[in-house]
């Protein structure tokens, strides 16, 4: 079972956005790489945003492709990683971990 959060609402994703250290992914569908790595970092939390159901949210406005990795720590962007590269997100997730 993995530890991703699978946000619908705005205010659900605002409150997430809260904890220290929060990897999201934006997408229109569900991505086993993305349910696999949360089962690997238990320090950082695992969102998935569904940039259809979230489109008038503030972050969903800003991607220009799907897959988009955002990395945040303390509710600032730290990293971006466009694409599926699960080398990329890793790099990511071991810079924050």
């Amino acid at each position: 079972m993995d530890k991703v959060h699978h946000v619908v609402s705005d205010p659900e994703l605002d409150n997430l956005l809260k904890n220290q250290k929060v990897i999201i992914d934006f997408s229109a569908e569900w991505s086993p790489t993305f349910s696999k790595l949360s089962n690997e970092y238990p320090n950082i939390i695992f969102i998935h945003v569904d940039i259809d159901r979230l489109s008038t949210h503030p972050l969903v406005k800003t991607i220009r492709s799907v897959p988009t990795f955002q990395m945040y720590v303390n509710s600032a962007l730290e990293k971006e990683v466009c694409g599926a590269s699960e080398g990329g997100i890793k790099s990511m997730l071991e810079a924050n971990k």
